[in-house]
């Protein structure tokens, strides 16, 4: 049995206020960040704000990766698994990535804070150390495009002879940056993390490819476009992050002091600072039911997924003859679109510019298709499911499907997002953007049952047929 987490978690970017002076929502949101107390806020904030930045930000140095902070992460076996599949082609092969894993935790270098604790903000921007992932991969690869030599640029590394058609990978990632922010809150006597958009950037890629069986070094060749570094960056923030927030909040915990540094006033800082967040809470909760209600009646909650087609054609030793052999995902549909929540733990912030963050989760997601498998010998057809209730993915699918979901679901569901909220706005809201992200956490379980192309796929209908 083998673990996969992932939560379908957008999150809202610059959603902010912006349709006029008449505002009620605006002129609320606005009145606290130019209010005496706001101003009394920060005031005693300034006075020491450096050196707590210092303080936090040297506590992640030393403690991100190592045991410390006096605290205890929570992992199980296998929490460095980032994903059950990927899939990805440059054009001449395609491939699929299996049980990929972080081999090992990196390090923060140079962090740079800035904690806007009256602003209700923590940034953090960091180096990292080197990023090494590793994984299995299965190749589908036309024997026309196998050629003799090293490779050049613009060719695939996975097109030369001594490349077997699986094997295992290892994802180099260089010169990445730990970048986002934090809505902070103030709690007890110290400060609590709340919604956060931490996130892994600016990777440089190279890959090492092994073959199964073969005795050749690894071909080793920089790798990944712009937009494939872009997702391999999204499954690595997954446990950095998990690594980043309870040591982050433990540094809080350590260093701030409410009650020393705002005496009396806490009181009345608090009080005020969660009048605002309830109120903020309760009308992105009215936009969501909206979004909700325009969703159920424009799709019924329901939407098309880009199909996926992948064909090529191998030398058959044993047979002495080339045999083409299709995979493809059809018909697959997206449901549950109207279950739209608020995760309440967003707020107003003040970095630059004044906004509004919130995360926004489905509490029930579920994914149908239909996987078709076709070659000389044999065609079957078999039915695949994908359910997501919350915060658990229990889904049954081979790597090919699993990665192709993962990078589909986050752009239809981003853009959907981005279209039913412009389809709510009125004379309180504006829309400036979205952040096109989803944030990977939350707990689930993926049951391998053996190779690509000759597995059970989730709740398995299985009949021989035609393509259609």
């Amino acid at each position: 049995m083998l673990h996969f987490y992932y939560l379908f978690c957008v999150l809202i970017k610059d959603f902010v206020v912006g349709a006029g002076s008449d505002s009620e929502f605006q002129n609320k949101v606005n009145a606290y960040f130019k209010s005496a107390n706001f101003d009394d806020f920060q005031k005693h904030w300034q006075k020491d704000r450096r050196s707590y930045e210092n303080a936090i930000g040297l506590a992640l140095k030393e403690n991100y990766g190592f045991e410390g902070m006096n605290v205890y992460i929570r992992k199980s076996a296998d929490s460095q698994r980032i994903a059950s599949g990927f899939y990805f082609t440059d054009n001449v092969v395609g491939v699929a990535l299996r049980d990929i894993y972080l081999i090992q935790m990196p390090h923060i270098e140079m962090p740079q804070v800035t904690f806007a604790l009256a602003s209700n903000a923590f940034r953090l921007e960091a180096g990292l150390s080197k990023v090494l992932i590793h994984s299995q991969y299965f190749m589908f690869r036309n024997y026309s495009v196998i050629q003799n030599g090293e490779p050049e640029q613009n060719f695939s590394p996975f097109a030369l002879p001594r490349v077997d058609d699986r094997g295992q990978l290892a994802i180099v990632a260089d010169d990445c940056m730990l970048v986002g922010y934090a809505i902070t809150t103030l709690n007890g006597q110290s400060v609590s993390l709340g919604h956060d958009t931490f996130k892994v950037e600016r990777c440089k890629f190279s890959i090492e490819i092994s073959s199964f069986g073969m005795h050749d070094p690894p071909v080793i060749a920089p790798y990944f476009d712009e937009e494939q570094g872009k997702l391999i960056e999204k499954l690595i923030t997954k446990p950095i992050r998990q690594e980043l927030i309870p040591k982050l909040q433990a540094a809080l915990l350590t260093y701030i002091n409410t009650t020393v540094i705002f005496h009396d006033n806490l009181t009345k800082y608090r009080q005020r600072q969660r009048k605002l967040f309830k109120y903020i809470s309760s009308f992105l909760t009215t936009i969501t039911q909206k979004v909700n209600r325009g969703t159920a009646q424009t799709y019924q909650g329901v939407i098309d997924l880009r199909p996926l087609e992948v064909t090529w054609t191998a030398w058959e030793k044993e047979r002495w003859r080339s045999e083409r052999t299709t995979l493809m995902l059809k018909n697959i549909k997206l449901f549950g679109l109207d279950t739209l929540y608020t995760g309440h733990n967003g707020g107003a912030y003040k970095l630059d510019a004044l906004n509004i963050a919130e995360s926004l989760r489905y509490n029930f997601i579920q994914v149908q298709g239909k996987y078709f498998s076709k070659s000389v010998d044999e065609r079957t057809v078999n039915t695949f499911v994908a359910e997501i209730s919350d915060v658990t993915m229990n889904v049954e699918f081979d790597a090919l499907i699993s990665g192709h979901l993962l990078n589909e679901v986050s752009t239809v569901l981003t853009e959907h997002l981005l279209h039913q909220f412009k389809n709510c706005q009125n004379s309180h809201t504006h829309v400036r953007s979205m952040k096109k992200d989803l944030s990977p956490s939350g707990e689930g379980k993926v049951k391998d049952s053996g190779n690509i192309g000759r597995q059970k796929i989730g709740k398995l209908k299985k009949k021989k047929k035609g393509l259609p």
